[in-house]
């Protein structure tokens, strides 16, 4: 077939009823030879936008091969169904890839790693959430969470021990996709930053570890507003607060009369905890009231500013 329509033609990419060329690609630049050669996904590339059957041959070679010796001749075909056209496409796609990696291991499944291929941590309302994904998997038995904290002492941060905190099953032997996650209550930790790690465990007890990820801003369980450090003061103070989520967040200094004096925060935020330092140069001694306000949090407190 050679790309060749079943007529014979030469399909043109700049011309043709059934399919795109998207993404800023240039259309000329497009081999016709090989159709619908873009990715869909990402919609780039020659792409086929009819959603009607469509049947296709397919062929590769010519081959030129050496009389009377024996060869071996592999074919793989690979269909992938997800929850929506472009899902399967992706799920398609991943299923090739282990194709592909039981060809080179000579399809020989027990040779095939514990391939992990993303490890990401997040936080929210005093929980960490991590969440990995692995693309093949051999006796895998399952994965040990293990976790590190920086500790809040009155020197600074110290590192502490790498803690078990958790275990999740994992899935055997598979060639497939698997996607794992676990929920760490960091509620009542005291720590300044996080680190974790996974340590994938054989059935044989062989083991090694994964990537370290890091949280920075623990995102604390409720919303905090804490007292200003130090206080009194003079001229300038450290004001922290801490929010669940991400949230409008608006922190205003006012006086004792109740006149705006400064505004020290007023955006958008993530969940987790945040430091502003306030410097009182040019006002005169007295009482002072900090306001924090949230989409769903209202506190005010007050601090001294002492010449």
């Amino acid at each position: 077939m050679l790309g060749l329509t079943r007529l014979g033609d030469v399909i043109d990419p700049c011309n043709w009823s059934y399919g795109e060329v998207r993404g800023g690609v240039n259309c000329a630049d497009v081999n016709p030879m090989f159709w619908y050669s873009g990715d869909p996904v990402t919609n780039y590339g020659w792409i086929n936008i009819t959603p009607v059957d469509q049947r296709q041959m397919q062929n590769i070679g010519p081959f030129t091969l050496e009389a009377g010796k024996e060869i071996e001749i592999f074919a793989a075909y690979v269909v992938g169904q997800g929850n929506d056209a472009l899902n399967s496409i992706t799920i398609t796609k991943g299923l090739a890839e282990n194709s592909q990696i039981l060809y080179d291991l000579n399809f020989d499944a027990n040779n095939v790693p514990v391939e992990i291929t993303s490890f990401t941590a997040t936080s929210e309302s005093g929980k960490v959430t991590l969440n990995w994904t692995t693309a093949t998997e051999t006796n895998n038995l399952g994965f040990e969470i293990e976790r590190k904290a920086v500790l809040n002492t009155p020197e600074g941060g110290t590192s502490g021990n790498w803690v078990r905190i958790g275990f999740v099953e994992g899935a055997g032997t598979t060639t497939e996709i698997n996607n794992y996650n676990y929920v760490d209550n960091v509620s009542d930790l005291n720590a300044n930053s996080l680190i974790y790690r996974l340590k994938q465990i054989d059935y044989d007890g062989s083991y090694k570890y994964s990537d370290e990820v890091f949280i920075n801003d623990i995102a604390p369980a409720t919303y905090q507003l804490l007292q200003n450090y130090p206080n009194p003061f003079n001229p300038t103070t450290i004001i922290s607060y801490g929010i669940p989520v991400k949230s409008n967040v608006v922190l205003k200094v006012f006086d004792l009369l109740g006149n705006e004096v400064a505004t020290l925060v007023n955006e958008e935020k993530p969940a987790g905890t945040y430091e502003v330092e306030w410097n009182a140069s040019g006002l005169s001694s007295g009482v002072y009231f900090y306001r924090l306000v949230t989409d769903n949090f209202i506190e005010i407190k007050k601090m001294i500013l002492v010449r």
